[in-house]
């Protein structure tokens, strides 16, 4: 089942306390950012988060492990009680922004000179050799 969008206003609202979270559509699904770094995916209604030497520590026997889309690595599967926990949100969203690269911005493409025009060459005055 495809996660909608009343479930990403249902993580809004649980999640209302963590600054710089967003979330944006991606493939029929989410991806949830925090201060624009993947933190996590939304999948069929189920929040997950990478699993990172932190979030290891943080939710290890806590948290169940899956796959957000099919021949995915595991990652943490929240709950809703997870969810509504708001100290261990707060450190779960610290732990992944230290644990997880900042994203690198990419140089713009400049534009390649152009090339004055080739003059039109002249028609050839030799016939075509049938086959």
């Amino acid at each position: 089942m495809a996660t909608g969008k009343e479930f990403i206003a249902y993580l809004q609202d649980c999640l209302r306390y963590v600054d710089g979270l967003s979330y944006r559509a991606m493939f029929g699904e989410y991806a949830m950012y925090a201060h624009d770094v993947v933190i996590g995916l939304v999948c069929d209604q189920t929040v997950f988060v990478k699993v990172t030497p932190g979030t290891s520590v943080l939710l290890d026997g806590r948290a169940g492990t899956g796959q957000p889309y099919p021949g995915a690595k595991p990652w943490f599967m929240l709950t809703e009680d997870e969810l509504l926990d708001e100290p261990l949100m707060r450190q779960l969203v610290a732990v992944l922004l230290r644990d997880l690269p900042v994203k690198k911005a990419r140089p713009r493409k400049t534009a390649k000179p152009t090339r004055p025009a080739r003059a039109a060459k002249p028609a050839a005055s030799k016939p075509r050799r049938r086959r």
